[in-house]
């Protein structure tokens, strides 16, 4: 099975659709799965619950590929969260008719979408170092 592996760093879920969207339909991806390093970047995003972003972004990228879908925009971060466009404010219908055919295919192809956070593998490098160090002074 083929898979496509995205390393997430914001829970905005625009930045990836397109990426999946063309991965889905042109290379034959079957398996998405999307990844979140935890401890990664100094101040890292983290979701409400305390954990990473990956099954956030992974239900985000989900929600706004159905709207689109559907002919709407949903917003899913800031002060509009929640709150959806249609897109007949922005574009042509004959656009917004090529919009949702893409992502409705999208929907209909069958892929394992998957999510998973992973610890930063440096921390444990450095704290193994700092180990080693100790011992051997």
């Amino acid at each position: 099975m083929t898979s496509l592996y995205i390393f997430v760093t914001s829970e905005r879920p625009d930045q990836y659709l397109n990426s999946i969207a063309h991965c889905l339909m042109e290379e034959g991806i079957r398996r998405i799965v999307f990844l979140h390093v935890r401890g990664a970047a100094p101040s890292e995003n983290q979701t409400n619950s305390g954990k990473g972003i990956s099954l956030s972004v992974f239900r985000r990228v989900q929600i706004l590929m159905e709207g689109l879908a559907e002919g709407e925009y949903r917003h899913s971060i800031g002060n509009k969260a929640g709150e959806t466009q249609a897109l007949a404010r922005v574009y042509p219908p004959e656009r917004i008719g090529e919009i949702a055919k893409l992502y409705k295919h999208c929907l209909g192809i069958d892929a394992k979408w998957l999510h998973q956070d992973v610890a930063y593998l440096v921390s444990m490098l450095t704290k193994i170092r700092t180990y080693l160090v100790k011992s051997v002074s």
